[in-house]
């Protein structure tokens, strides 16, 4: 079971994303294809956290979240003056990404490119998670990719022996030249 889930959370959004890695200290930055999760624990208009996830499909080890209550939401609020309430705070979250470090911290920054300068739509702190929500992720992540693998495999297969049914003298030839990859069992 996804470890993120553990605790009665739901994911409200799961997407593979091109992003802007930058250094704290560094004007330069790397796209990466990042995978952004939204969970939410409780009801989708009143929930009692958001958290978001930030994985890499490259790193294993790159795992950043945040959590936010609705006391942690009011501090955000008063330092990002923002004015919207915590009830649409979840809302926004997903409207930005749909529309679109070395240290052990990180933030998730949106901004709004207007014609003549850049602002600043929300800033949230990220932590690096500890090694033991790294280690779960890892191991649930390389399960789920070997599940997927063990099925494409019984699909090749399934496919392979109608193939040999249908047509066996092309069996003959796919095995002649990668006979490695389709032995026959």
């Amino acid at each position: 079971m996804d470890p993120s889930l553990y605790d009665g959370h739901k994911v409200i959004f799961d997407e593979l994303m091109p992003v802007e890695v930058k250094l704290l200290d560094d004007d330069e930055g790397v796209i990466e294809e990042l995978r952004i999760r939204v969970l939410i624990l409780g009801d989708e208009r009143q929930p009692m956290n958001i958290k978001i996830e930030i994985t890499s499909e490259s790193d294993i080890f790159f795992f950043y979240q945040n959590t936010t209550n609705e006391e942690k939401f009011r501090v955000i609020q008063e330092q990002q003056k923002l004015s919207l309430d915590y009830h649409d705070f979840t809302g926004m979250v997903l409207k930005i990404l749909t529309t679109y470090n070395e240290e052990r911290k990180a933030y998730l920054e949106f901004f709004q490119d207007t014609e003549y300068r850049r602002v600043e739509m929300l800033k949230i702190d990220l932590e690096e998670c500890d090694d033991d929500i790294i280690k779960n992720h890892i191991t649930y992540r390389l399960s789920a990719t070997k599940q997927k693998t063990i099925m494409m495999q019984e699909r090749v297969k399934d496919i392979m022996a109608i193939v040999e049914e249908k047509n066996p003298i092309l069996m003959q030839e796919i095995y002649k030249v990668s006979p490695s990859i389709y032995s026959r069992q």
